[in-house]
C-alpha cells in the first residue's frame, strides 16, 4: 500500500538540516495562497506607515501652535487697542471741545464720566488724562448706566451695546423693534421691544449677551423696568380701560419663570420705575407712587405743575423738578426718600433745565447756574451757567458739565 506522504509528515522526517528548507518553503507557499506580501516587505510597510503617522503628528503639532500664537496675537492687539487707546491719542485736559458731535448724555460710571453722542460712547477719566471711545453704531442712540456699565441701545432699532472703561462687553442684536432698555450693576440688562403679536415684550440677557427669560403682554404695553438684582425685574405695564389709563405693576422672578402681579392704579400714565431699600417708586405725569415689595402704597407725592426733570433712577434720593403752575419761568424742586417722603423742597426762580443726584449729593442747572447742592438741598457750590451747559453730574465735590460744544470740569475752587 502507497502512503501519500504531506508536507508535514516531510516535515517531520525530514534530518534537521532539511526541516529548515521545508518549513521556509511550507511558509512562502502559505503567503502565496493567502496573497500575503512576505515578511520583509510587511516590515518595509509598517516602516512607511509609521513614518507617515510621525510626519503627520508633526504637522498637526505645528498647525496647534501656529493657531494658538494667532489668537494670543490677536488677543493682545486687541487688549492693547481697548485698554491702551488713550497713550495713542493726544492728551487732553479741561475744557474739552466738543463741536464736532456735541454729546447727547453724560453719565457717572464707576471712576469714569462717559459722554455719548450721535456715533460714540467715550469714557474719561477724572483729570481726563485717559480716554476711551467706543463706537455704537445706533442711528437714535440712548444710552442708561449702572455701577461702571453702559448700556447704549438704538431706540427704534435693533442695536443693543454693553460696555465698560476696559471696552465693549457684548453687543446684542434684538429680535424687534426697541422700545426702550434697563441695565443692572453686574452687566444684566433688560431689552423691551415691540413685537406683532403682542403689545410688549420682554427679554432678559446676562453679561455674556445670552437671552435667559422672555416675558411678553398681549393686553398691556410695558411702559418702564427697574431691576431689583440680576434675575429679578420690576415691569410697569398701562392699557385703557373706559378712556382712562390703567397702570399693572408686576414682578418678574427670572429664576423661577415667574410673574407675579402686585398692583394697579387707575389713572396713572407711568413714565419710569426706581427700586429704593427693596421700595417700588413709579414716577408718573401726574406724581410718585411708593410702594413696598409687596405692592401696598406707601406715599404719593402729587406734582403741582408739569415734570420738567428728574435724577436719582440709579442711586441716591429721587429729585424731582417741575414747572410752576403759575410761573413758567420759575420751578419746584423736592427731594424724595426710598419711602416716598418729601425730605427737602425749594421753589426756584428760574427753568431747571436739568438735575442729578447720586449719593454725593445733587446738582441742578438753569440758564444762568449750575448749583451743587446736599440732600437737603443745602448749596454748596454755585458756578454761572455762561456756556450754556444743558447736563450736569457730580462725582464728589466735582461736577461735570456739558453743552453744545464744551465738556468742562467745575472745581470747588473756581
Amino acid at each position: 500500500m502507497k502512503l501519500k506522504k504531506t508536507n508535514k509528515d516531510l516535515l517531520h522526517a525530514a534530518p534537521v538540516s532539511q526541516r529548515r528548507k521545508l518549513k521556509k518553503s511550507t511558509s512562502m507557499s502559505l503567503q502565496q495562497q493567502l496573497d500575503l506580501p512576505n515578511q520583509q516587505d510587511s516590515l518595509a510597510v509598517l516602516k512607511i506607515k509609521k513614518e507617515l503617522r510621525r510626519r503627520t503628528l508633526i504637522v498637526r503639532f505645528a498647525i496647534a501652535i501656529l493657531v494658538f500664537l494667532i489668537l494670543m496675537a490677536v488677543f493682545f492687539l486687541v487688549r492693547a487697542i481697548v485698554q491702551n487707546s488713550a497713550s495713542n491719542q493726544r492728551p487732553l485736559s479741561f475744557p474739552i471741545s466738543t463741536q464736532d458731535d456735541a454729546p447727547l448724555d453724560i453719565h457717572v460710571c464707576g471712576d469714569w464720566i462717559v459722554l455719548t453722542d450721535s456715533g460714540d460712547a467715550t469714557f474719561y477719566s477724572q483729570d481726563a488724562s485717559r480716554y476711551t471711545t467706543l463706537q455704537h453704531g445706533c442711528s437714535r442712540p440712548v444710552s442708561v448706566s449702572a455701577g461702571n456699565k453702559l448700556l447704549t441701545y438704538d431706540q427704534g432699532g435693533v442695536t443693543v451695546k454693553l460696555d465698560d472703561s476696559g471696552g465693549n462687553i457684548r453687543t446684542v442684536t434684538a429680535d424687534n423693534t426697541i422700545l426702550f432698555c434697563a441695565v443692572e450693576d453686574g452687566g444684566a440688562f433688560a431689552v423691551v421691544t415691540a413685537e406683532s403679536r403682542y403689545r410688549g415684550s420682554l427679554s432678559l440677557y446676562n453679561r455674556g449677551g445670552s437671552e435667559i427669560y422672555k416675558w411678553s403682554s398681549a393686553e398691556n404695553y410695558i411702559m418702564a423696568a427697574a431691576f431689583v438684582n440680576s434675575g429679578e425685574l420690576i415691569v410697569a405695564t398701562v392699557n385703557v380701560e373706559n378712556a382712562d389709563y390703567v397702570t399693572q405693576i408686576y414682578r418678574l422672578r427670572t429664576d423661577r419663570d415667574q410673574e407675579e402681579y402686585l398692583t394697579s392704579l387707575n389713572g396713572v400714565l407711568p413714565l419710569s420705575l426706581t427700586v429704593k431699600n427693596g421700595n417700588i417708586q413709579l414716577v408718573a405725569q401726574q406724581g410718585v407712587y411708593t410702594m413696598d415689595s409687596r405692592g401696598t402704597l406707601l406715599n404719593t407725592y402729587s406734582f403741582s405743575g408739569s415734570l420738567c426733570a428728574l435724577g436719582g433712577l440709579e442711586e441716591g434720593h429721587l429729585l424731582v423738578a417741575t414747572k410752576d403752575a403759575t410761573d413758567p419761568n420759575a420751578s419746584h424742586l423736592a427731594v424724595l426718600d426710598s419711602s416716598g417722603a418729601a425730605t427737602a423742597q425749594i421753589d426756584v426762580d428760574q427753568a431747571v433745565l436739568d438735575v442729578y443726584s447720586s449719593n454725593d449729593g445733587l446738582v441742578y442747572l438753569t440758564p444762568a447756574s449750575i448749583v451743587l447742592t446736599d440732600q437737603n438741598l443745602t448749596v454748596q457750590h454755585q458756578y454761572g451757567n455762561d456756556r450754556s451747559y444743558t447736563q450736569a453730574v457730580r462725582r464728589g465735590n466735582l461736577c461735570y458739565a456739558i453743552g453744545t460744544d464744551t465738556f468742562q470740569r467745575l472745581d470747588p475752587e473756581e
